[in-house]
């Protein structure tokens, strides 16, 4: 696993470079994009885990908001307890 997180940051950090090398895009606006899309990202995921938890199916849920927990901890044990009720 710990092979594939490293082959995936060297992935991001080529292709990162590769949208700046010949100038189609600048800085400002390559980062702007990069966080508009974790965001939405984010909140698929948030969105994926509650309905997860609707469907009672906290399995699929915990991975997901423990992934949400390195963003926001309050918000994940918030739904880790909802969880386990």
């Amino acid at each position: 696993m710990v092979c594939v997180a490293m082959c995936a940051f060297a992935g991001n950090s080529i292709l990162c470079r590769l949208a700046l090398l010949d100038g189609r895009i600048d800085g400002a606006s390559f980062t702007a994009l990069r966080i508009v899309s974790g965001a939405v990202a984010l909140f698929a995921m948030s969105r994926l885990a509650g309905l997860a938890l609707s469907l009672e199916r906290p399995d699929l849920a915990y991975p997901l908001y423990a992934h949400l927990s390195s963003i926001n901890e309050e918000r994940a044990v918030y739904w880790l307890e909802k969880a386990a009720t």
